[in-house]
């Protein structure tokens, strides 16, 4: 008997760390993760309520640098056209396309990160995927678009993401790898 109501009595209080547990590994992938309840012995009352309070300014942390970020690539839109436009007046073709290139690269990076803050925003909801799977895929996809991609794969990886932000950014590091590598 006194067995028995030991293991209810650990199990009891193992309960809430579990749930800690699993929101911190939530968090720290990036997924969204409801407050844990404030529940349990004080120790782990105090830990529960500290840990909704640190969720709860880390989301407002990425809320105002993601908005931040938003701001300065829309504002960046502007000058950029601009300067673009000037550069069409460039006399030296060496020069001007020079600088046409630097500028539309400018501009590729700003609408990237604007695509970016705006898909943050609605926050695409984290799974598991076979890396694999969705490496080669890509890599199929580049190369039928007449890039110099290939894959060589193993075993299958599964892996909790955002499989589109993920895939967006692999193909990113791929085209780079391509072009400048």
């Amino acid at each position: 008997v006194l067995c028995l109501v030991t293991a209810l009595i650990a199990n009891r209080v193992g309960r809430p760390l579990r749930r800690l547990t699993d929101a911190a590994e939530k968090l720290g992938r990036g997924e969204e993760t409801d407050p844990l309840p404030e529940e349990g012995a004080d120790d782990i009352r105090r830990t529960a309520t500290a840990f909704n309070r640190m969720q709860s300014r880390l989301k407002r942390y990425v809320e105002d640098r993601t908005g931040m970020m938003a701001a300065i690539s829309h504002d960046l839109r502007t000058p950029i056209t601009s300067l673009r436009l000037q550069a069409e007046f460039v006399s030296d073709d060496e020069t001007r396309d020079k600088l046409v290139a630097t500028l539309d690269e400018m501009k590729a990076i700003t609408e990237a990160s604007l695509a970016f803050a705006r898909e943050e925003a609605t926050s695409e909801s984290t799974r598991t995927v076979d890396l694999q799977a969705l490496l080669e895929s890509l890599c199929e996809e580049l190369s039928q678009l007449g890039w110099d991609a290939s894959f060589t794969g193993g075993e299958a990886l599964p892996w909790r993401c955002r499989p589109d932000a993920l895939r967006r950014a692999l193909r990113n590091v791929i085209e780079n790898a391509v072009r400048y590598g």
